[in-house]
């Protein structure tokens, strides 16, 4: 094995002066290479901020199209909940009516009233948390079956004075 660096003398590769214009052409040529294009960072922080922008906007769009929403929710669930209201308190207030034009009882009919105006009682508390927060449908669903007690317990006090008029005038057919 030969080493190379004995293998090439310095007569194999003479020496060679370079010209004294040899800078001046260098970077002549070196001016006359075609550059890369250089990014326009002007441009990049334009569509950056134009993008951000735009990103911004749909988020703003998205939250109020989303507390709008839930503003009509609330309004509807308003609505529809009014509207069950004032057909049950219609309801009850008949049946309450029908009841006392039937029943002789003072003692059954201060037991009922005080029944009903605990029921009423707790249905104004259910109301405020209502008003508090409209968009829990639990407190919706407790205000319902609130009125829905006060009727069921009406009717079942009409069923009780049907069976007791039921019974009286079966005892007097008897007498």
């Amino acid at each position: 094995m030969k080493n190379l660096r004995n293998s090439f003398t310095e007569d194999d590769f003479p020496k060679k002066e370079l010209p004294v214009t040899h800078k001046d052409e260098f970077l002549e040529k070196l001016g006359n290479i075609p550059s890369a294009k250089k990014y326009n960072y002007r441009f990049m922080k334009i569509a950056a901020v134009f993008v951000l922008l735009v990103g911004l906007a749909f988020v703003f769009v998205q939250q109020n199209a989303t507390d709008d929403e839930e503003e009509v929710n609330a309004v509807q669930i308003t609505k529809e909940l009014k509207k069950v209201e004032t057909e049950y308190l219609a309801n009850i207030d008949t049946e309450w009516k029908n009841f006392l034009a039937v029943a002789t009882d003072e003692k059954l009919i201060r037991r009922y009233k005080q029944k009903l105006t605990q029921l009423d009682a707790d249905y104004k508390q259910i109301s405020k948390e209502f008003k508090a927060d409209k968009n829990n449908l639990f407190v919706v669903e407790d205000l319902i079956r609130n009125l829905q007690t006060r009727l069921s317990l009406l009717k079942d006090i009409q069923e009780h004075i049907k069976i007791l008029n039921a019974k009286k005038d079966q005892n007097e057919t008897t007498i």
